[in-house]
């Protein structure tokens, strides 16, 4: 079974889509606001800056540590940087925060199937079906992950 990293960057970029709204977006990609740590680094994010956005990440973790945003899309970004250990450890800390949020499951799914644990990786696909049953995102590469194994 062969996972090719390009194929959970593209799940991970599409996803992201889902927990920013477009207007939001625009807006992240417009400005980059040194007083708002968050908006700067989904900011540098958008760019495909990982290495800078990491900083501004943390420090909107300094000031809200139980925003699953902020802890969901650092993780993102240290998936981005490569820091697969780091960024699965953070995901798991979004989802201690908020247990029923099914993208933060969907996202660590993706992570661990880069990651090759793939029976963590399914059981993250299916709590994110069963949270949401309408993430077609999930149920793909659920699929697709089943199809793997055979």
């Amino acid at each position: 079974c062969i996972v090719s990293g390009w194929l959970v960057t593209l799940a991970i970029s599409i996803f992201l889509s889902y927990m920013i709204t477009p207007h939001q977006k625009q807006i992240y990609n417009d400005i980059e606001n040194k007083n708002d740590p968050l908006k700067t680094a989904i900011y540098h994010m958008n760019k495909g800056d990982f290495k800078a956005a990491v900083p501004y990440f943390k420090a909107a973790i300094e000031l809200n540590p139980n925003s699953v945003m902020s802890r969901a899309l650092y993780a993102r970004a240290l998936f981005g940087k490569g820091l697969m250990n780091d960024a699965i450890m953070n995901m798991r800390q979004a989802i201690q925060i908020d247990p029923y949020n099914s993208s933060a499951h969907f996202d660590l799914a993706l992570m661990l199937i880069e990651n090759r644990q793939f029976k963590q990786a399914d059981y993250h696909l299916q709590k994110a079906i069963l949270i949401d049953p309408f993430n077609d995102g999930a149920k793909q590469i659920l699929n697709w992950l089943i199809s793997q194994q055979k």
